[in-house]
């Protein structure tokens, strides 16, 4: 089923997985942290929809991938290294998600929506993307995860964003692609559009409100 954005005055997206194809840049940058660890590099295919969640979740992966045990200073310790890591893969601007750019123009430009980013992706990158791909003036707000007191999953992520322009979760929309999404807006009351670009199926999300594998089918038949 399709949403009826009307009904909506703000809808909030996620980034990576959902309006962008960064997931080979970040599995990438991931195999240069842990194949000097494990002397092999973890698959795409099955690292990939974690891409959008975050470090943390991709680390986890790979350590559980090679059937290696870790503690959390494990993972810790390897962040950095995962950050300059992805730094130097972003000049390289990630694949726009088919109708993904004509979506936010039409709901800003057209329809005046108030949009806003909600990223588990630092603010040491995202602007940085954002500024590349021109779409400064698409947001209104950018919520990375120093700007709030949790990061998704925790739904505090998504209200206090909302709380912040004045905005109720009864008039918003999510737009996510990962269980942090999904789990973060379900426990914030807010109607969830899941995507489906990295194969994910809508049986994953049962809660969702919605969800969509193009972004063409929201344009042609909800605006």
């Amino acid at each position: 089923m399709l949403p009826n954005l009307n009904k909506y005055n703000t809808i909030m997206f996620d980034l990576d997985g959902t309006l962008i194809d960064s997931a080979f840049d970040l599995v990438s940058a991931l195999n240069d942290v842990v194949v000097p660890i494990f002397n092999s590099e973890v698959p795409y295919d099955k690292a990939k929809r974690l891409a959008g969640i975050g470090s943390r979740y991709l680390l986890r992966f790979a350590f559980e991938h090679f059937n290696t045990p870790y503690t959390d200073n494990d993972i810790e310790n390897l962040v950095p290294d995962f950050m300059d890591a992805y730094e130097t893969k972003i000049n390289n601007v990630s694949k726009i998600f088919p109708y993904a750019e004509e979506l936010l123009d039409s709901l800003k430009n057209t329809h005046n929506k108030t949009l806003l980013l909600i990223t588990n992706k630092p603010r040491r990158f995202t602007p940085i993307i954002i500024q590349q791909l021109k779409w400064e003036t698409y947001f209104d707000g950018i919520y990375c995860p120093e700007d709030v007191s949790a990061k998704k999953p925790s739904p505090l992520h998504l209200v206090e964003a909302l709380n912040h322009h004045g905005k109720t979760p009864q008039a918003s929309l999510m737009v996510g692609d990962s269980i942090a999404d999904y789990q973060a807006a379900i426990d914030a009351k807010i109607d969830i559009m899941m995507v489906g670009f990295y194969e994910q199926k809508l049986a994953e999300f049962p809660q969702a409100n919605f969800f969509i594998q193009s972004y063409q089918n929201v344009i042609d038949h909800c605006l």
